[in-house]
């Protein structure tokens, strides 16, 4: 389990490396290794177990939410809720 929380970890930062040197600030990417927790699937056969072997990304926009016109919307309404982002792997072609 230890050895694939560390492939998972080194997995995650080549990738995140690639993004950097393709000009995507270090600061706005964010790596978290899953390993052996998020199994797509359990079967100890090979083709099963090659899809766990995956980065998945999520990549989101970074800016507000809503544009709020005066400041009496802001006190009747709060603040403006996040959108919650689509979950699910991408397949390559």
């Amino acid at each position: 389990a230890v050895y694939n929380k560390v492939l998972a970890q080194r997995r995650a930062d080549t990738v995140k490396q690639f993004l950097v040197e393709l000009g995507v600030p270090e600061s706005s990417v964010k790596v978290v290794a899953l390993g052996p927790e998020a199994t797509l699937c359990d079967d100890p056969g090979k083709e099963c177990q090659q899809l766990n072997r995956r980065v998945h990304l999520e990549i989101r926009r970074l800016g507000p939410v809503a544009a709020v016109s005066t400041v009496s919307d802001v006190t009747s309404t709060g603040a403006a809720a996040p959108v919650a982002p689509k979950h699910g792997d991408v397949q390559e072609p």
